[in-house]
């Protein structure tokens, strides 16, 4: 009941757009995020992240989540050194939850995809890491299949589909810029942002997809802001590049800002995002991950 309440704080803190109130909390919080994700017989023994986001208690998912992606935007070390481990067992387990449990329908977020995420962070704070290690983060992109949805609704299918793809695509670009240190001209990033991009643009904004992306939103959202000043670093036979960026921001504000209860959320983060697309804009250089630093 303690963590619930913590992360539901926590929660708020992040929704008005106040993030060291909200690490401060997360870091209160760590003593009892820590016994309640212990084995009593190896109390030091690291956290299993699979296993973690597989089961259904929210308040210790989401503490794991915000953890994961507060170190993705503020640059800072995971408060745990989490396992990631990647379990085949527990893999093929996620096909029996139904449509309400586990972190993959209840936040939108893949788990295996957040492994890369989890991963990506644990390698940014290391002094050196093998290239073997990258190809397989990209490997592990590359095989993701997303997880399939029983409905009776198509719509439903389809939006869940689409989440998980954007997801995807959002951790190309942290890897490779994030990790590697690619900018956004980086051919392999704009592979990704471009088909995020075809992704996005093949729904109607809606709950289902856009509440569950927002981060996404917040990655791709980097690289628009060079595209906007070059677009020689899209094929020639796509025409007019920088006005249909200018489109592409358009549609992010209007996603971003169109789901009411993530709205508040939303702007704070947009007028983030607005601030470094002018920046790119009157650098004109192409955006890198630490462009992202200041806005937390």
């Amino acid at each position: 009941m303690m963590l619930d309440n913590v992360v539901d704080t926590t929660m708020i803190f992040s929704i008005t757009g106040h993030m060291d109130p909200e690490l401060d909390f997360m870091r209160e919080a760590a003593p009892i995020f820590r016994r309640a994700c212990s084995c009593p017989d190896s109390p030091s023994k690291q956290i299993h992240l699979q296993a973690l986001f597989l089961q259904p208690t929210d308040s210790l998912r989401d503490y794991a989540v915000m953890d994961i992606f507060s170190s993705v935007i503020t640059f800072r070390p995971m408060l745990f050194q989490y396992d990631t481990t990647f379990d085949p067992e527990l893999g093929s387990s996620v096909l029996n939850f139904s449509d309400d449990a586990g972190m993959q329908w209840a936040r939108g977020l893949p788990y295996q995809v957040a492994l890369v995420f989890a991963r990506i962070n644990t390698l940014r704070a290391s002094p050196a890491w093998d290239l073997g290690l990258f190809n397989e983060l990209e490997t592990t992109l590359q095989e993701f299949v997303p997880v399939p949805t029983v409905s009776s609704e198509p719509n439903l299918v389809i939006g869940r589909t689409i989440v998980q793809e954007c997801w995807r695509q959002a951790a190309y670009i942290y890897l490779y810029m994030g990790l590697c240190g690619a900018g956004a001209d980086d051919p392999r990033v704009i592979q990704a942002l471009s088909n995020f991009l075809a992704v996005v643009n093949s729904v109607k904004p809606g709950r289902v997809p856009d509440s569950f992306i927002i981060m996404c939103f917040v990655i791709a959202s980097q690289i628009l802001s060079y595209l906007n000043i070059n677009s020689s670093c899209f094929p020639c036979s796509q025409t007019g590049v920088a006005a249909r960026n200018e489109v592409d921001r358009g549609n992010i504000r209007y996603r971003m800002l169109g789901v009411e209860e993530f709205g508040y959320r939303g702007g704070c983060a947009l007028a983030a995002l607005e601030q470094l697309w002018r920046m790119a804009d009157t650098e004109s250089r192409p955006a890198v991950w630490i462009d992202l630093k200041w806005m937390s």
